[in-house]
C-alpha cells in the first residue's frame, strides 16, 4: 500500500541511521546497529512510505545513511522490498555503502533489489589516516570491493574522500588521488573536513588544517581529477 497522492518530486532519499561504527568526523543522525533497532526501524519507514509517499516511480532514488550495509541481509532484502514500487523506471538507485561490507551475497541482494549504483565511503588510501578517524576498512578492502562490483556489473561507483584531516599532509592527499584514480571508477566527491561541535573531533578538541594547506589540497585535487578526465560539476 502507498499514499494516493502524487509527487511532482520525482526523487526520494531515504535514510538509514546504523553503522557499526561511528567515524571521529561524523555528526550525521546515526547510532551504532542493533538488530531490534532496525527492525523497529524498518517497520515505522514501512508505515511512513505508506501513509506519506505516494506509490509512483522515482527518477532516482538514494538509500543514504549512516551506512545502509549496516543491516543485516535479510534486514537489507526487508528494505529494498518496501522500495520497489518507487524503484520502476528510476535511472538511478543509490545505496551508500562501506568497503568492507562489499562480498557476493550483498552484491547480489543489492543487484536483486534494484540497485545500479554505489557511492562507497573510501575517504582515504592512507590505512593510518583511516585508522585515526574511525574506519572499519583498508585501502586493500576498498579496492577489492571495488573489483568485486565491477566484476558483478555494478560499474557504476562513486566514492567519497576527506582532505583537510588533522595531521593529514599534502603527500598523503596527493597518493589518495592517485591511488583512487587507479580503481577507474566514473565518481568522485570530495569533502573538506568540518569539525562538528558533537563529533568525536569536536569532543576531543581536534582542527582541521590551516586554510593554506586546505585550498592547497582542493586545488591539488582539482588539477589532477581534470588532467585525469573528470568533470567538475559542483
Amino acid at each position: 500500500m502507498c499514499a494516493a497522492a502524487t509527487f511532482e518530486n520525482r526523487a526520494l532519499y531515504v535514510h538509514i541511521p546504523f553503522c557499526q561504527g561511528i567515524c571521529a568526523y561524523c555528526d550525521f543522525t546515526r547510532v551504532r546497529y542493533h538488530t531490534g533497532l532496525a527492525d523497529q526501524y524498518l517497520k515505522q519507514l514501512a508505515r511512513e512510505l505508506e501513509e506519506r509517499v505516494p506509490c509512483q516511480g522515482m527518477e532516482t532514488v538514494y538509500i543514504g545513511g549512516g551506512t545502509p550495509t549496516a543491516l543485516s541481509p535479510d534486514q537489507l532484502w526487508r528494505l529494498l522490498d518496501l522500495l520497489q514500487p518507487y524503484l520502476q523506471g528510476a535511472a538511478e538507485v543509490t545505496i551508500e555503502a562501506n568497503p568492507e561490507a562489499i562480498n557476493a551475497e550483498l552484491i547480489e541482494i543489492l543487484l536483486n533489489g534494484g540497485i545500479n549504483r554505489i557511492s562507497l565511503g573510501l575517504q582515504s588510501s592512507d590505512d593510518e589516516i583511516l585508522k585515526q578517524i574511525g574506519r572499519r576498512h583498508t585501502f586493500a578492502q576498498a579496492r577489492q570491493a571495488v573489483r568485486l562490483l565491477q566484476q558483478a556489473g555494478l560499474t557504476n561507483i562513486s566514492c567519497d574522500l576527506i582532505y583537510s584531516l588533522p595531521r593529514q599532509t599534502r603527500a598523503q592527499w596527493k597518493k589518495t588521488l592517485q591511488d583512487v584514480l587507479s580503481l577507474n571508477i566514473p565518481h568522485c566527491s570530495l569533502y573538506a573536513l568540518t569539525i562538528e561541535e558533537h563529533s568525536e573531533f569536536g569532543r576531543t578538541g581536534q582542527r582541521p588544517l590551516d586554510e593554506d594547506t586546505e585550498a592547497s589540497m582542493y586545488f591539488e585535487a582539482v588539477r589532477v581529477l581534470t588532467e585525469a578526465g573528470y568533470q567538475h560539476y559542483e
